[in-house]
């Protein structure tokens, strides 16, 4: 699970973490995140962009019902990425050309990373691998 605090410091995670734990007790809330963050540019995202669709499916998959499988502290770290992606003002602020996406790449990076057994086994659920066969 989340071993580091990665990029942010351990302060900044902490600042992130307590909102998001708060968003993933908050259908809602949570739902409401993920519906503004999907109409953020990601162009700037490069590589981290897919991640970042992962991390936006599995939360949508969760707040659903339809996939369980997942720890609440996974649920905060993927919900403390996307909201990071989703504030306009952190560590580097969005509107500086050319830098402003480099601290959201390195949080989602960063979160997918310390994810990497969830989300495979998401994207497994997710292509029907993990089903026996009929």
């Amino acid at each position: 699970m989340v071993r580091d605090r990665g990029p942010l410091g351990q302060a900044g995670w902490r600042w992130v973490q307590r909102r998001a734990q708060r968003l993933a007790r908050n259908p809602a809330r949570l739902q409401s995140l993920l519906d503004h963050a999907e109409l953020k540019p990601r162009h700037a995202l490069g590589t981290a962009r897919d991640q970042l669709a992962t991390l936006m499916r599995l939360l949508r998959a969760w707040l659903s019902g339809d996939y369980r499988e997942l720890p609440l502290q996974a649920v905060a770290a993927a919900t403390g990425a996307v909201l990071y992606f989703f504030l306009p003002l952190d560590l580097i602020p969005d509107f500086l050309p050319g830098i402003g996406f480099v601290d959201d790449i390195a949080v989602i990076l960063w979160a997918s990373r310390q994810l990497a057994g969830e989300l495979d086994r998401f994207r497994a659920w997710e292509t029907g691998e993990d089903r026996p066969p009929p």
